[in-house]
Parts: C-alpha cells; sequence; structure tokens
C-alpha cells in the first residue's frame, strides 16, 4: 500500500449491523512501508437516516409527480 486508501463496510455483529468507515495510510521511511495507521469511526446512524431520507425524497418526488393541483411552497410572507 503506498497511498491513503478509504472504504465502508457493513459488519454483522453479536450487537447487530453496524457501518464503519475505515481510513488506512501508510507510514513511509526510506521509502519503504514501514507500518500502517487506521482508523474506523461507526456511521451506522448516519446510514440508517441517509436511507430514511431517501425513501421520504422518493414518496414526496412520487405524490408531486402524480398531483392532478398545483403544489407550491411560500415563505412566511407569501413569497413563491
Amino acid at each position: 500500500m503506498k497511498e491513503r486508501v478509504e472504504y465502508e463496510e457493513t459488519l454483522d455483529l453479536p450487537v447487530g449491523r453496524l457501518t464503519f468507515h475505515t481510513v488506512l495510510s501508510p507510514v513511509i521511511e526510506n521509502n519503504k512501508v514501514v507500518k500502517i495507521v487506521g482508523s474506523a469511526r461507526d456511521i451506522t446512524e448516519q446510514k440508517q437516516l441517509e436511507i430514511k431520507l431517501r425513501k421520504s425524497e422518493q414518496k414526496f418526488r412520487s405524490f408531486v409527480e402524480n398531483a392532478n393541483d398545483i403544489i407550491f411552497t411560500v415563505d412566511e410572507i407569501w413569497n413563491i
């Protein structure tokens, strides 16, 4: 490994299904990789929220695309 690597991985663990964002970076001395430093962050909640948001957007898009009425948004002083 000569450059930084990033990836996401979902694991089925005894505590449940978890998703991690992992970063691995080589430490190079004298043009040789002497070790690899890494970190992993639990992004399970973030991924679950992204899925919920995507489903909500799809539902709203379907509603708007199939509506027979005019749909518009306004702010508190009725600006469109």
